[in-house]
C-alpha cells in the first residue's frame, strides 16, 4: 500500500482489503486470484511515510489491528491514546532531535 505514498488512495486501499473479512474465503472471485490466496490481514507495516502510516494505523485500530512502523518518525505517534495499537522499531524525530 505505501507505493500509493499518498494517504487517500493508502486508506482507500486498506479499506478494500479488510473488507474481505465478510467474504468467504474461498470465493473465486474475491478471496482468490490465480493461485494466491487473499486472506484477511493480521497485522499491518506501517508506510514509510508518517502520513500515510497516519491513517492506516487508525483505520487498522479500528479493526483490531496492530501496526508497526519502521520508519515512520512523527512525534504524534508517541501519543498511546490517539494510537493505542501503533509501534515503532525507530525513535521519534523528537527523540533524535533531543539526542543531537
Amino acid at each position: 500500500i505505501d507505493t500509493l505514498r499518498q494517504p487517500p488512495p493508502a486508506s482507500t486501499e486498506l479499506v478494500r482489503i479488510l473488507d474481505r473479512k465478510n467474504s468467504p474465503p474461498c470465493e473465486h472471485n474475491s478471496a482468490t486470484e490465480g493461485n494466491v490466496v487473499k486472506a484477511y490481514p493480521s497485522g499491518i507495516i506501517g508506510a514509510v511515510h508518517s502520513a500515510v502510516t497516519s491513517p492506516l494505523s487508525t483505520i487498522g485500530g479500528v479493526n483490531d489491528l496492530v501496526t508497526v512502523s519502521h520508519a515512520s518518525t512523527s512525534d504524534d505517534f508517541s501519543s498511546k491514546l490517539e494510537f493505542p495499537l501503533l509501534a515503532r522499531t525507530i525513535p521519534s524525530a523528537g527523540v533524535d532531535a533531543e539526542a543531537v
